[in-house]
């Protein structure tokens, strides 16, 4: 009767155990989710499992991250609205099967080395808006091949370089609305032949060389609009 009832429930609905969680997180398995958003963490905490799927670290105090600070392989990492000011050359190398980080809203972080991405070669989503970002190094999204949607809205970036983007083959999605930026030049764009979607909007756009999109065939939607253009070439 009852007693079987209570028996069944148990073993259907009971999650199944999981091996470890660091203290302050919760965990959940199926997939292998660890939660430790908003506990003032100031470091990225230890003995998180290994073979997670999705760590979500948001809305704590976190203000470095390090080579060696991921001691554990993710496919989703979460780390938007912490302190982080500094990102160290390799410090997501050893999440080679990564593939979505969101750093946006750490408005600390103001500049990044180059190398920052190194080995992210499975990265689909890159998240870093809201950074106050003047500038990114030339090579910051090297061999970032598999990379389909960037979001650099609403940081101080007032320059691009040319072939910034070079890499970035798969790219569907590029956010850069809400910057400083003044000018595009001629191959600002180039390798971008998968582009889909690019918002430049409320930037400070003076001058578009006339063959700034000659390489984004695949567009269809261009947002170019609150700029301080007064003709397109």
């Amino acid at each position: 009767g009852l007693s079987l009832w209570l028996v069944v429930w148990l073993v259907v609905v009971k999650p199944a155990p999981v091996q470890s969680c660091p203290h302050l997180c919760v965990c959940y398995p199926n997939p292998m989710t660890v939660s430790c958003q908003a506990q003032n963490f100031t470091v990225v905490p230890t003995g998180v499992p290994y073979d997670s799927q999705r760590v979500f670290l948001q809305n704590n105090r976190i203000t470095e991250l390090r080579v060696g600070s991921f001691g554990f392989g993710t496919q989703v990492l979460w780390l938007f609205s912490n302190n982080i000011t500094w990102i160290e050359a390799g410090a997501f190398s050893e999440l080679r099967d990564l593939e979505e980080l969101d750093l946006g809203d750490n408005p600390h972080l103001r500049r990044l080395e180059g190398g920052a991405f190194r080995g992210l070669e499975k990265l689909q989503s890159l998240h870093m808006h809201r950074c106050r970002l003047a500038a990114v190094p030339h090579d910051i999204f090297h061999k970032l091949y598999s990379l389909q949607y960037l979001y650099l809205q609403e940081n101080q970036l007032h320059f691009l370089q040319d072939d910034l983007f070079a890499d970035l083959i798969n790219l569907s999605q590029l956010y850069l609305h809400g910057n400083r930026i003044r000018t595009l030049s001629e191959n600002v764009f180039r390798g971008l032949v998968n582009l889909d979607r690019l918002l430049l909007h409320d930037n400070r756009i003076r001058q578009v060389n006339r063959r700034a999109f000659r390489d984004l065939g695949r567009l269809t939607m261009l947002f170019l609009f609150n700029n301080s253009l007064a003709e397109l070439p």
